[in-house]
């Protein structure tokens, strides 16, 4: 099976068990998950656009936030790197599941060589009113084999 295939393959399959898991999942009271879900880079736009015109009181225990799940060539220097699309900037920490965090001590090399990464985040509505960010995101190595 050529390569693009297999990504391909694998994109469909993450997004197929991400949307299943999300039926039961309420990220608010009576916000379902499944409203605020985006599991590919290049439909970030679309959970942004969700974000800022939910209403306020739909949640009322935090901001208007959404979850963005996908796998990623490269985490680090303050951008996720899709398998494809464009870079995109994030804001906080970045959490790394399974490995030291990064402290300089690695290189660019080491990170890539244990990529690709299953990446989720926040993308969230702003405190300060300006435009909704992915933020604490958190990277999981994975085997290639295996998504």
């Amino acid at each position: 099976m050529p390569q693009s295939s297999k990504v391909s393959t694998r994109t469909q399959e993450i997004e197929r068990v991400a949307r299943a898991a999300a039926r039961s999942v309420e990220i608010d009271a009576d916000v379902p998950l499944t409203g605020f879900l985006c599991t590919s880079p290049g439909r970030l736009g679309e959970l942004v656009a969700r974000i800022e015109t939910a209403a306020e009181w739909r949640f009322a225990g935090t901001r208007p936030h959404g979850v963005l799940i996908f796998r990623a060539a490269a985490v680090g220097g303050g951008a996720l790197r899709p398998i494809a699309g464009e870079i995109i900037p994030v804001r906080g920490r970045l959490a790394v599941f399974g490995e030291r965090a990064e402290d300089g001590r690695e290189t660019q090399a080491e990170r890539s060589a244990r990529a690709p990464y299953l990446v989720a985040c926040v993308v969230g509505r702003a405190i300060d009113g300006g435009p909704s960010r992915c933020c604490r995101p958190m990277r999981i190595p994975v085997s290639a084999r295996r998504i």
